[in-house]
């Protein structure tokens, strides 16, 4: 229930994305309600998602014969999750905070990705369906970051308004002034 209610909400994220370039009415709530119940999903089921343990059998002790460092990498990786939508939350909206928090994003998905990885090739458990759901959930959102990441605020605003190229002139000229030297 929870990976389909995951799968559904990143659908309606990228949708908001979309709609957000294409200046659509109603991309910004879409965008915020969609961001927000990633959050959710990824603090409070980030672990049932990342080691495959139901929700319900969490507290009845489901998640025996689940490693430690299992545990604590898929909490992480909840938290980094967060992160990662956060920062691409605030670029869409050009809220301020972004590059920050794409920076964070970027540094503890790649740090995680790493640790994983490196754990995967000393274990030498190649075909374990836990690296499985982690890479599939997190080599997207590095990449994700990592193009956000090099988009600044004032390029999105330029798409967004390119309907009305004076206006956009005008905020940027304002930006310009406002920026500290």
């Amino acid at each position: 229930m929870i990976k389909k209610l995951e799968i559904i909400f990143v659908v309606l994220f990228l949708h908001g994305v979309l709609l957000r370039f294409i200046s659509l009415e109603w991309s910004n709530e879409l965008l915020i309600v969609s961001a927000l119940m990633l959050f959710v999903i990824y603090v409070f089921f980030g672990f049932s998602i990342f080691t495959n343990v139901s929700p319900k059998s969490i507290f009845s002790g489901g998640f025996k014969g689940v490693p430690g460092w299992q545990i604590g990498v898929s909490i992480w990786s909840g938290i980094v999750m967060c992160a990662a939508v956060a920062g691409l939350l605030f670029r869409m909206l050009l809220l301020t905070g972004a590059d920050e928090m794409l920076i964070l994003a970027v540094i503890g998905v790649s740090a995680t990705t790493i640790l994983v990885s490196a754990v995967m090739l000393l274990k030498k458990q190649y075909l374990d369906p836990f690296y499985a759901r982690f890479f599939k959930r997190m080599i997207p959102a590095l990449v994700l970051t990592l193009i956000f990441v090099g988009i600044s605020s004032s390029d999105l605003y330029k798409i967004y308004t390119k309907d009305n190229p004076e206006e956009a002139e005008r905020i940027r000229q304002k930006w310009k002034e406002e920026k500290p030297k």
